[in-house]
């Protein structure tokens, strides 16, 4: 694993479920630090946080899916809609 200046990772080797869950729990992170960028007070921030929770967000197969051929499709919506 090698890391980049600002200690992201340039390479990553995915060796399990884990590293996959890892991988899409940064990136909502830095989504969720993105929504907080511009707001001022507590409040702002969290009806921020809040709102993002509330957001749909696209699932394995879905467009709009982040990682595309990182995580295996649903097999029906019950599934999707655990994930």
């Amino acid at each position: 694993m090698e890391r980049h200046a600002t200690g992201s990772f340039l390479n990553f080797d995915i060796k399990s479920p884990a590293d996959k869950l890892l991988i899409y729990l940064t990136f909502y992170i830095n989504l969720a630090l993105k929504r907080l960028e511009g707001c001022r007070t507590l409040a702002e921030g969290t009806k921020a946080i809040i709102n993002l929770g509330l957001e749909k967000v696209p699932v394995p197969g879905e467009s709009g899916f982040p990682f595309p051929g990182l995580f295996a499709l649903p097999q029906s919506q019950k599934e999707a809609g655990i994930i």
